[in-house]
């Protein structure tokens, strides 16, 4: 990574894909447990809360009170290049609803920074 992102540029990120995911649990009514845009959506938050864990920004729940799933998390951790892809593949082809052009892009850039900081 050129420059580690800033907390605010964390928040942001998260916060858009909570609205995302509040959308869709919206849409869905109680059903949101069984689709898996929801899971996808709460996937791609995990790389921001590891990464503000390592830089020492504080407690996840600081960068969002819903916290991080800890089985994103452990796999996460597990494969952090092949997690990435698979963040970035989930953008490219549209998986997520929602979700506007900017932070579309914003979260790309930040899992191919990422990325590259990983196959160094």
């Amino acid at each position: 990574m050129d420059r580690y992102p800033s907390k605010g540029d964390m928040i942001d990120l998260v916060n858009g894909l909570c609205l995302i995911e509040d959308k869709i649990k919206a849409e869905l009514a109680f059903d949101f447990m069984k689709d898996p845009k929801v899971a996808n959506v709460e996937a791609l938050k995990i790389p921001m809360f590891y990464v503000w864990h390592k830089l020492g920004y504080g407690h996840t729940y600081t960068l969002s009170p819903r916290g991080a799933n800890s089985y994103w998390l452990a796999s996460f951790k597990t494969s952090p290049p092949e997690y990435l892809s698979e963040c970035m593949r989930l953008l490219r082809e549209g998986e997520i609803p929602y979700i506007d052009m900017e932070l579309r892009n914003s979260l790309i850039n930040f899992y191919s920074e990422l990325s590259e900081a990983y196959n160094i």
